[in-house]
Formats: C-alpha cells, sequence, structure tokens
C-alpha cells in the first residue's frame, strides 16, 4: 500500500472513531460530518462505495449548515440519520 494511502486510512480512522464518540454524545449533526469526512479520506485512498451511500453522506454533509443553507430534506439530523451515516462509513 503506498505511503499516502495508509495515511489517508488513519485520518479516516479517526474520523470514524470521533463520530462513534459524538454518537455516543447525541450530537447528530456532527456524528454526520464526520462520518461523511470518514468516507472522503477512505475514498481518496481505495474508492469502493455503493452509489446509494454516496448520495445519502453527500446529503449529511450539508448538515454542518444551518436549515435555510441546505440542511438534509427532513431538518435537522436524526438519531437514525446518524446511526446510518455511521454505518454507511464503518
Amino acid at each position: 500500500m503506498k505511503r499516502e494511502a495508509e495515511k489517508w486510512i488513519k485520518i479516516a480512522e479517526e474520523e470514524l472513531k470521533a463520530s462513534e464518540h459524538l454518537f455516543k454524545a447525541s450530537l447528530y449533526r456532527m456524528v454526520c460530518y464526520h462520518a461523511q469526512q470518514a468516507v472522503e479520506k477512505i475514498l481518496k485512498a481505495i474508492p469502493p462505495l455503493s452509489v446509494e451511500d454516496a448520495v445519502f453522506l453527500n446529503s449529511v454533509y450539508r448538515a454542518r449548515y444551518p436549515a435555510a443553507l441546505g440542511l438534509l430534506p427532513t431538518g435537522e439530523p436524526t438519531k437514525e440519520d446518524a446511526e446510518r451515516a455511521l454505518h454507511s462509513a464503518a
């Protein structure tokens, strides 16, 4: 494995751990954000991801902004949204 890929994977693992800890704290917006970031970084190393998961994670990435600026269609991320983001990233 290339050294650069190893670095991307390490950072992606940190993003995923952060997402898991934030889920326990019920910080669902940040769970979604860090899950999306984990996937983005792992894709820089190795790119397999279903189109459905990619589309969903792209939608939750916008969850870091207020609703008027493009949040999930249903508003604030729910616990279920956060669980799905975490599962998609894992």
